[in-house]
């Protein structure tokens, strides 16, 4: 069974209220060794507890034979959604318009804060210093 097949067919089990699977890394951009881990990003309605999370990672590595990393959108900074839907392939989605704009949103958040930090970037980059040190 192809990985994306696998992945989604593991999450949807464990997880029936997932609304998107992303996999990102280097398996996504076509640059995997065979120890590359599985990266996989997911999206549900609510957080996930870190336990859970944590305990479901290590099934998917076992059942994988490999290495994962899962991380919970939920609980992901902007720049890491941003970087998660700007770089991976989903491999799933239960609501096709939904997840449309959710990533909308993600890239509208990434702007503003890329605008909100430039002051303090150009500062960094006109001084040589963070904080005056």
């Amino acid at each position: 069974m192809p990985l994306t097949n696998l992945l989604t067919s593991l999450l949807q089990k464990a997880l029936p209220q997932i609304q998107a699977i992303y996999l990102f890394g280097s398996i996504a951009q076509g640059q995997s060794t065979p120890e590359s881990d599985v990266d996989i990003a997911i999206l549900c309605p609510e957080r996930l507890e870190p336990l859970h999370r944590w305990n479901l990672a290590q099934q998917l590595a076992r059942e994988l034979h490999r290495d994962v990393d899962l991380i919970d959108l939920q609980q992901a900074s902007t720049v890491m959604r941003f970087q998660v839907v700007s770089t991976s392939e989903r491999i799933y989605t239960q609501d096709e318009n939904k997840m449309a704009w959710w990533e909308l949103q993600v890239y509208q958040l990434y702007l503003t804060l890329n605008d909100d930090r430039k002051p303090i970037l150009d500062e960094i980059k006109k001084t040589g210093t963070i904080y005056g040190r």
